[in-house]
């Protein structure tokens, strides 16, 4: 059995390219292919799996502190981030597995987080996303835009079959 890289080395995230936010963590988005229940006279009924669509994306981001430039997120309509992140590969030598997730979308919430005596502050925000790449040692592993139709699972590009289905 091979080595499983499990352990972040470190992580950053930029807005719109160019300035680094402090962030305390973030969640991926989860990736769910919508579903229809299929019944009939003289049947059950089963749920059937629709591989061509997805439901919608959204991801959630912990910051560190009070970081001015990570709330000034919250006034942007539209935001793009990078999330690069450094997995660490145990073996003989040390090695480091790059995963860079790219994202756009809309801030959906906003909590300034809990205040407390010696406590640890983390506001936390939510993304409604319509655009999400997964790198991981620069080969695409998903990218999805809600808006351009492009569906690429485990780096297959789904729409593929359905466009030459379809004559396109």
């Amino acid at each position: 059995m091979g080595i499983i890289p499990s352990l972040i080395a470190d992580a950053l995230v930029k807005v719109n390219g160019s300035q680094t936010v402090g962030l305390a963590s973030y969640n991926l988005p989860e990736i769910s292919y919508k579903e229809e229940e299929i019944t009939g006279l003289g049947t059950g009924s089963r749920k059937e799996i629709l591989k061509n669509s997805i439901e919608s994306l959204s991801m959630s981001l912990k910051i560190r502190g009070v970081d001015k430039e990570a709330i000034s997120i919250l006034k942007k309509n539209k935001v793009t981030l990078v999330l690069a992140a450094a997995v660490q590969v145990d073996g003989d030598d040390l090695s480091y597995l790059t995963i860079v997730a790219t994202v756009k979308g809309s801030v959906k919430s906003f909590k300034m987080g809990e205040i407390s005596k010696a406590g640890k502050l983390e506001p936390e925000m939510e993304l409604n996303l319509d655009y999400y790449k997964l790198e991981i040692n620069d080969e695409v592993i998903h990218e999805i835009d809600q808006i351009n139709n492009t569906l690429v699972i485990d780096g297959r590009d789904i729409y593929d079959g359905i466009k030459a289905a379809l004559g396109g």
